[in-house]
């Protein structure tokens, strides 16, 4: 099994909603990414949810891998700063508990499409260009 110098931090908060084909953004993230990257499960995997009342977060413990946790949400006005400092707060406690070189937050509205190539280019891209500290994985379209 490959393991990738990386903590993979999935963070979530009522992440069932919005459906896709009767399917939960957290869910239809989860299927995509591992059938992109299925060594993954192999990696550091961190999931933390602020309390979701929606299922997600019995749906992340259901899954076979990866560190699970849930957190209270902080709840202030306006709801954008609320959403943004849990999010922070989130990724944060992942990454001072991680001892990889290397960080990646992962939505949990996210949709992968690439093999699991582009993870081991993007460790490559990092490891040999000291001026560059982000790779942005994602490809947008119109």
């Amino acid at each position: 099994m490959k393991k990738y110098p990386i903590t993979v931090h999935i963070g979530n908060y009522n992440g069932m909603r919005d459906r896709i084909d009767g399917k939960g953004r957290i869910q239809v993230t989860m299927e995509s990414f591992l059938e992109c990257i299925p060594n993954i499960i192999g990696a550091d995997v961190r999931f933390i949810d602020n309390q979701s009342q929606d299922g997600s977060w019995e749906y992340i413990q259901s899954l076979p891998f990866g560190i699970k946790e849930c957190v209270p949400q902080v709840k202030i006005e306006p709801k954008w700063l609320s959403i943004t400092i849990n999010n922070m707060a989130n990724m944060r406690k992942s990454i001072e508990t991680s001892e990889m070189p290397y960080f990646w937050n992962v939505e949990n509205d996210t949709y992968f499409f690439r093999k699991e190539d582009f993870v081991k280019e993007a460790i490559e891209i990092l490891e040999t260009n000291p001026d560059i500290s982000l790779v942005h994985m994602r490809r947008f379209t119109k």
